[in-house]
């Protein structure tokens, strides 16, 4: 009894086997990114105090969210530049990004503090100050928004300046202002 027991299990485990085979094994769904960035950081962006550089952060984000997962970077800190957007997103993809944490994003009064270019996906910005902003010759001093689905959620703006759009800049289809 034990042998034909031991026989009868071994071909129920190559039949599952078969069976696992031909339909596939179930996959994972992709769980949620968070990355941390805080100015002169250059860690891994894994933890708060494994933080990375804002640019690092969102390379990683943008190879996420284009394989659908949603993505979020808290900050922590002051950003500010006056060669390029602090914040800059360009990608083309369908997932959510969530840019949070009460950090300052400043333009040094040379370039926008946040640049959603193209932002053809829901994008939130939570709990931020973008500020000192400015633009002689484009649109959205601190925020210029040109395309895209964008929710500013406890977000100040103040400080820039612009043609058009000195605060904020919106050419989207839907911008959600709350608080």
């Amino acid at each position: 009894m034990s042998v034909r027991l031991r026989v009868w299990v071994g071909t129920t485990s190559v039949v599952l086997a078969l069976v696992a085979l031909t339909l596939g094994a179930p996959r994972a769904l992709a769980d949620d990114v968070t990355y941390y960035a805080s100015p002169g950081g250059t860690g891994d962006c894994s933890s708060p105090t494994d933080s990375c550089a804002l640019s690092a952060a969102l390379s990683d984000a943008a190879s996420h969210a284009n394989a659908g997962v949603a993505v979020t970077i808290a900050l922590a800190g002051s950003f500010d530049s006056s060669t390029s957007p602090p914040l800059s997103v360009t990608s083309g993809s369908e997932a959510p990004l969530t840019v949070e944490g009460g950090a300052s994003l400043l333009g040094d009064h040379a370039v926008p503090a946040a640049v959603l270019d193209d932002a053809n996906f829901p994008i939130e910005l939570e709990n931020l100050t973008l500020d000192e902003g400015e633009t002689s010759g484009g649109n959205g001093g601190d925020l210029s928004i040109p395309a895209g689905t964008v929710t500013l959620d406890d977000v100040t703006v103040s400080g820039g300046t612009a043609p058009c759009g000195a605060g904020i800049y919106f050419g989207g289809q839907t911008l959600t202002i709350v608080d």
